[in-house]
């Protein structure tokens, strides 16, 4: 990542103190996990579906949210939102990308963004930076004329320009091929309080230097949200209060969870 943006990045992203990781619903978010397990030694302890808030066991350590969009606290995230964290690592938030400039946003993963702030190296196959690219549909915004010049600014920006030439060398389809292949966008959900996904798991750690399968244990609910959508031409949003997560998905559409911020993160 280029040195005047990773400046930028919320000082904690350095610390050495121990931190527990909160996993969301896909392959972004447990890959992210994955790889902040192995460089830093976090580990799984809370799982979040938007409308609940899941935990294996109470510990001292703060949390960190991967790949959610939280209103306070620490957070790896990719999303634009409509309210300021000063907590959260991500690209949009730090470059000041909101509603009114929302198609020049960083259109890629949580993934890409973790590993290139950690300068990790990309996979070394071709299949593997295909599956990089294929995650949260970080592969799409080249295909769109208006859009084609900003994604490869950003792609530049995480000095991974060589996943330009992959781009400029395979079509929407493969790609939608590799989804398909590996189920890459499959959720991740709780079923008789464990996790369960149908994403191809074991596959895909062979392309990626660490381990990759979801905790084993039990996990009790500690707290529940109310998971909403607005569409912001036909209402105003006025009401701020308990928001726990909140993401801009077009422009004119948000999604949040509203319920106790539970003061983890």
């Amino acid at each position: 990542m280029k040195k005047d943006i990773k400046d930028k990045f919320p000082k904690w992203c350095n610390s050495n103190e121990q931190f527990d990781l909160c996993l969301t619903n896909d392959i972004d978010s447990l890959l992210s996990c994955a790889i902040l397990k192995e460089i830093k030694g976090y580990e799984i302890n809370y799982f979040y579906d938007f409308s609940n808030l899941y935990r294996i066991k109470k510990t001292q350590n703060p949390a960190i949210g991967i790949d959610m969009a939280l209103t306070k606290g620490k957070c790896w995230d990719n999303h634009v939102t409509l309210l300021s964290n000063n907590k959260s690592a991500n690209i949009n938030s730090i470059l000041g990308i909101n509603r009114n400039n929302y198609c020049k946003k960083y259109a890629m993963s949580t993934l890409l963004t973790i590993m290139s702030y950690y300068n990790i190296p990309l996979p070394p196959t071709i299949e593997g930076q295909m599956i990089l690219l294929a995650i949260d549909s970080s592969y799409l915004g080249h295909y769109n004329n208006y859009f084609k010049p900003i994604h490869n600014k950003f792609l530049r920006t995480l000095e991974y320009d060589e996943l330009i030439e992959i781009l400029d060398h395979h079509t929407k389809d493969d790609f939608i091929e590799v989804i398909k292949r590996y189920n890459l966008d499959k959720p991740i959900q709780i079923k008789k309080n464990k996790l369960i996904t149908k994403i191809n798991l074991p596959e895909l750690e062979g392309f990626f230097n660490v381990h990759l399968s979801l905790p084993n244990d039990e996990f009790t609910k500690i707290q529940n949200y109310k998971y909403c959508s607005i569409n912001l031409k036909e209402n105003k949003f006025k009401d701020t209060e308990n928001i726990f997560s909140l993401a801009l998905t077009y422009k004119n559409k948000i999604v949040l969870s509203k319920g106790k911020n539970v003061c983890l993160f």
